[in-house]
């Protein structure tokens, strides 16, 4: 679920109360998704245990929802981070059992082309 702006009418992911470029409240609630397109990304090769839910390196990446115009950062599974591209399509891949958090998602993978 994504927020409209009023005045702009851009929408909103991760949904905000405000909107960043026109400062209006957002009331609206949309649907967007769940699958999206990568349009930046970055390969982590580092370790950090305590806080990062995969081992390096591995992708994350600002992922564009279908029917937003913002996006949302996320880790990228199921691809060697070398596959990764701007403009690759990915989808969701849920968590057993979500406990209302951002890691519910528990990555985006690529879309399977069939």
């Amino acid at each position: 679920m994504g927020t409209r702006c009023p005045r702009c009418e851009r929408v909103l992911v991760p949904a905000r109360k405000s909107c960043s470029r026109c400062f209006q409240d957002t009331t609206e609630w949309v649907e967007v998704g769940p699958a999206g397109v990568v349009t930046s990304f970055t390969i982590v090769h580092y370790s950090e245990p305590r806080i990062q839910p995969m081992e390096p390196p591995f992708a994350v990446a600002l992922i564009r929802l279908d029917g937003a115009d913002t996006a949302l950062i996320h880790l990228l599974g199921e691809v060697e981070p070398s596959e990764v591209r701007t403009g690759m399509r990915v989808e969701p891949v849920f968590a057993d059992e979500p406990k209302g958090r951002i890691l519910d998602i528990r990555y985006f993978k690529p879309v399977s082309v069939d």
